[in-house]
């Protein structure tokens, strides 16, 4: 048995919570070196003289890597606290527990060398996925490069190679008039990168939240997309780019006129004057990857948090769509 290759860890990569009462947990060994896994779990605080919770079950092989294999035990239990250690069978028929970091070569009964699962942490860790979500085909769409209902350039369209600030025309009109197209491909959820006001052609620096920008369309031709895509069993899902704005952003424009004396201030990461984004500079405010035309928002503040909820609670409403892609949701 290949003790050093197994992990697992009490975060929410290897212990999580699906709902209130079920959790995920999961464990990595040396690759093709188990026989079986098994869990042992029980209640924290429940005395065993009282009532017997404990309960095992053999953990199932979900994935592997080059070097490793990650097994998972799905439990059902509704208590305040989970107590858990594992059990190794490995190729050769040795047996090993693991439990709070040390492993042992008889079965853990003493729960303080258990691994523990507190289950108020994990539901706050929770968040609840869609059930029409679930297996779905999803096509990205980046509007500009996608269809255009306009005569356009047909030597840049197809011009060879496309630069990243290529701008092809595209728009709303084009994507609805190929929408019978999209529904013979088997899609089930159309995804589109940012439509919001921007001046670049990839439109993650948005200048306006609430306003389609003007070469993509209107507000009448997305509600229209939107329609004409749920008309043929499809759902809308839209790009929230909430961790960065544009540098025209009102926010930012404000606090580039204003400077220190900007209500917005605290809107942003801004660790000094005046403000410093040349090519080839690291700016010295927070931004996406360096790049001085998307400074990155604090969403940590009460009024940015509420401004970008208004945004998103407005699309739902105002045009009907399904969902949000969440932008850079690794750095929020």
């Amino acid at each position: 048995m290949e003790y050093s290759a197994i992990f697992h860890d009490m975060d929410k990569r290897f212990c999580y919570a699906i709902d209130k009462d079920l959790f995920v947990i999961r464990v990595q060994v040396k690759k093709d070196d188990m026989e079986e896994v098994i869990l042992h779990c029980e209640d924290k605080y429940i005395p065993m003289e009282r009532k017997d919770t404990r309960k095992t079950i053999t953990m199932k092989k979900v994935a592997t890597s080059r070097f490793h294999d990650y097994y998972e035990a799905q439990l059902r239990m509704h208590l305040i606290c989970l107590r858990y250690f594992f059990e190794f069978k490995d190729m050769q028929g040795e047996r090993a527990y693991y439990g709070n970091y040390e492993f042992s070569k008889e079965c853990i009964t003493n729960r303080d060398r258990m691994f523990d699962c507190p289950q108020n942490l994990r539901e706050e860790e929770m968040f609840e996925v869609p059930q029409w979500a679930a297996n779905k085909a999803v096509y990205q769409i980046f509007p500009s490069r996608f269809a255009a209902s306009q005569p356009v350039d047909r030597e840049l369209w197809y011009k060879a190679p496309i630069t990243p600030m290529d701008d092809l025309h595209g728009d709303l009109r084009g994507i609805i008039e190929h929408m019978d197209h999209i529904q013979k491909l088997g899609i089930d959820v159309l995804y589109m990168t940012p439509v919001f006001k921007s001046n670049s052609c990839h439109k993650y620096d948005t200048i306006d939240y609430y306003q389609v920008d003007p070469s993509f369309g209107t507000l009448e031709d997305l509600k229209e997309l939107v329609q004409k895509a749920h008309e043929r069993g499809m759902k809308v899902v839209m790009d929230a780019v909430f961790n960065h704005t544009g540098r025209e952003f009102f926010a930012f424009e404000d606090i580039l006129e204003k400077g220190e004396k900007s209500k917005y201030l605290d809107w942003y990461f801004i660790e000094g004057f005046p403000l410093e984004s040349g090519s080839g500079e690291i700016p010295n405010f927070k931004c996406f990857a360096y790049h001085g035309g998307m400074p990155k928002l604090n969403l940590r503040n009460p009024e940015v948090e509420k401004y970008i909820t208004d945004v998103a609670c407005y699309w739902i409403k105002e045009c009907d769509i399904d969902g949000w892609r969440l932008d850079v949701g690794d750095e929020i």
